[in-house]
């Protein structure tokens, strides 16, 4: 249990920094 809740959790962050940085990069490229 412990295990799928480390792994929801690590899929959960990477796909947060993946989305931040893709926002980032649209960002600094539309200035």
């Amino acid at each position: 249990m412990s295990k799928i809740y480390r792994m929801t959790a690590f899929a959960k962050s990477f796909c947060w920094l993946s989305f931040w940085a893709a926002a980032t990069r649209w960002r600094l490229s539309d200035k």
